[in-house]
């Protein structure tokens, strides 16, 4: 489903209302997707609040005094059950280190891979988190990185989903590397422009692969894709390998899709931008030294918020989120197969067309989807993340896939009972949620006309629920 229209010249969204982001928060699902971080600038005291998806609750808060946090990930990592912080470094350096017993037995230190959230800060810092152990495991700092993080990507071992590195971007310029087990800063470097990148990513490496060299993206507005040899072993300035030419705006999240086998390099990867509506997918050219060819593009309603692959190699599905709270679900290998070809130019890459849009009806419009994840091991459902004004997200899973396996075109993320958590001003707002909830559910057999009447009534329902 893809069509070769100019998408530069497309007038098919200018006609919609224009819908800016004007978060306050950060928020990301665990790699599971059984936990959320949410966290929200509009309080007096930030701090990052940790979700049971399945029940609801918060059961784990990080509050972070020393600065701001800039930016948010998850990883695994492994982290002693019964170390204190301070000594946590310490007790994974010897982990491996039999300690004796009485009875001259010897057992191994306990070592247990957790989730858990890795914070940037404005002073160049970073924090790791265990919400299972309910404490920062972690700070990692060095004396020159004092500028603001602005990108984090974590660079996981090639024999367990463990973290092995933290690579960040900093505001001065500079890309650090982190090392994850032991909080040792390995390297800083800076690429020949020397302008701070917005966006980061790197290179997934192949398990097999003993080779040094380290691929990754950095972006401001132009992409480039670099390579330097591992931090254990610091060489020159990263070389650039190949440039990517098309956004206008700062690049705020790089995406690789996942190869089609294992064993096999990524080639292609997904990039999104400030207030741009367009999402681009780039395929790294070979050889090397070249530039980038953009392959295809996605439009949406509103500005592009956030984004993310299926982990399915053999038909990788792209889920974007836009800032007006609507998903949209595309399949970029199945139709760029089948696409016609096209000029190698921007502006004929062929556009792919949603396969599914996800969104919540607009007569409950206060409420808003604000986050989104594929259900790991469950083909065609989603987890998401909602949001009405204040400060506590609630959850819902949604399916995309009917029974046969094929898309559904249109999904309603219809009212359950879990959404009158959404309102924190009091009793009244909840019934108003669920008044909202018995009129949607009227309108579906009500005549237009009675529609309009209807209508009319719910901009009380909106104004209850902002007041």
């Amino acid at each position: 489903m893809a069509s070769n229209d100019d998408f530069s010249a497309s007038t098919s969204v200018l006609m919609q209302p224009v819908a800016k982001d004007s978060s306050t928060f950060l928020c990301a699902f665990s790699p599971k997707g059984d936990l959320f971080a949410f966290l929200s600038f509009a309080v007096d005291r930030p701090s990052v609040s940790i979700y049971d998806t399945t029940t609801g609750q918060s059961f784990a808060q990080c509050i972070v005094d020393a600065a701001r946090v800039t930016t948010l990930s998850w990883t695994y990592m492994e982290i002693m059950s019964d170390a204190s912080t301070a000594d946590n470094d310490l007790a994974l350096k010897q982990k491996q280190r039999k300690q004796p017993l009485e009875g001259g037995s010897k057992v191994e230190a306990e070592v247990e891979p957790a989730e858990v959230v890795v914070l940037g800060l404005s002073n160049g810092s970073l924090l790791v988190y265990s919400p299972s152990h309910r404490r920062v495991a972690r700070t990692l700092s060095y004396p020159s990185s004092t500028a603001s993080i602005l990108a984090l990507d974590v660079a996981p071992s090639t024999t367990s989903p463990n973290a092995a590195q933290f690579w960040t971007s900093g505001a001065d310029g500079y890309i650090r590397v982190w090392d994850a087990h032991t909080g040792e800063h390995l390297s800083s470097t800076r690429a020949d422009d020397r302008v701070p990148g917005t966006s980061l990513s790197i290179l997934p490496r192949v398990p097999s692969s003993d080779d040094e060299e380290v691929s990754f993206l950095l972006a401001h507005q132009n992409i480039r894709m670099l390579a330097t040899r591992s931090a254990e072993t610091p060489g020159p300035k990263p070389k650039v390998q190949s440039t990517f030419t098309g956004h206008a705006t700062s690049i705020l999240s790089l995406q690789w899709q996942p190869a089609s086998s294992e064993g096999v390099l990524p080639t292609r990867f997904a990039s999104l931008a400030e207030a741009d509506r367009h999402v681009y997918l780039w395929d790294v050219p070979e050889p090397s030294f070249a530039e980038g060819e953009l392959v295809a593009s996605v439009q949406l309603d509103s500005d592009a918020k956030h984004m993310t692959f299926s982990q399915t190699p053999s038909n990788p599905v792209l889920l974007v989120l836009s800032v007006s709270g609507r998903l949209a679900i595309f399949a970029p290998s199945a139709d760029l197969a089948t696409a016609p070809p096209t000029k190698k130019s921007k502006q004929k890459a062929p556009r792919l067309m949603a396969r599914t849009t996800i969104s919540i009806p607009q007569i409950i419009a206060p409420v808003k989807i604000v986050a989104a994840s594929f259900v790991r091991d469950e083909q065609g459902r989603l987890r998401v993340a909602l949001l009405a004004g204040g400060v506590k997200p609630v959850f819902d899973v949604v399916d995309f896939l009917d029974a046969s396996g094929g898309y559904i075109p249109e999904v309603d993320v219809l009212y359950n009972e879990s959404w009158a958590s959404l309102a924190e001003d009091g009793e009244s707002s909840s019934v108003t949620v669920r008044q909202l909830y018995f009129t949607l559910q009227f309108l579906r057999k009500a005549t237009p006309s009675f529609i309009y009447l209807l209508s009319l009534q719910t901009k009380t329902y909106d104004t209850q629920l902002n007041s």
